[in-house]
C-alpha cells in the first residue's frame, strides 16, 4: 500500500478512537465488541482498539478468521471467529462508532427498549 494511504489511515483509525472514546466514555467495566480484527498486521493501523485500549480484557474481538497471531499479540482480548459464536455467548450490542463498528455492549437494554417502544 503507498505510504501516503498507509497515513491517511492511520490518521483515520486514530480519529475515530478519539471519538469513540470521547462519545461512549468507556469506563475499566465497559464490555467492547471490535467487529472486523485482522490477522495479519500489514499497516500500522490494523487492530487499532486492541494496541490503544487501556483495557484489553474487556475487548471482545469478532471476525472471521482464524486468530493466531492475533491471540499471540493480545493475549488478553477474547475472540470470536464466527458470527454463531458470538450470539451463542454475548447477546449485548449497542451503539457504534466509525467503520470499525466499536460497540458498546452496556448499551444494549437502550437500544432494544427504543426499538421495541415502535
Amino acid at each position: 500500500m503507498n505510504k501516503l494511504l498507509l497515513k491517511i489511515s492511520l490518521k483515520s483509525r486514530k480519529k475515530k478512537y478519539e471519538q469513540f472514546m470521547e462519545i461512549m466514555k468507556p469506563k475499566k467495566d465497559s464490555s467492547i465488541l471490535d467487529v472486523g480484527f485482522s490477522e495479519s498486521e500489514y499497516m500500522e493501523g490494523a487492530n487499532y482498539l486492541e494496541k490503544y485500549y487501556p483495557y484489553p480484557e474487556q475487548i471482545t474481538a469478532l471476525g472471521i478468521n482464524k486468530p493466531v497471531k492475533f491471540l499471540e499479540r493480545y493475549p488478553k482480548v477474547k475472540q470470536l471467529s464466527t458470527m454463531e459464536e458470538y450470539f451463542l455467548s454475548m447477546i449485548n450490542l449497542s451503539t457504534y462508532a466509525g467503520q470499525m463498528l466499536y460497540w458498546s455492549m452496556s448499551e444494549i437494554e437502550n437500544f432494544n427498549c427504543s426499538l421495541y417502544k415502535k
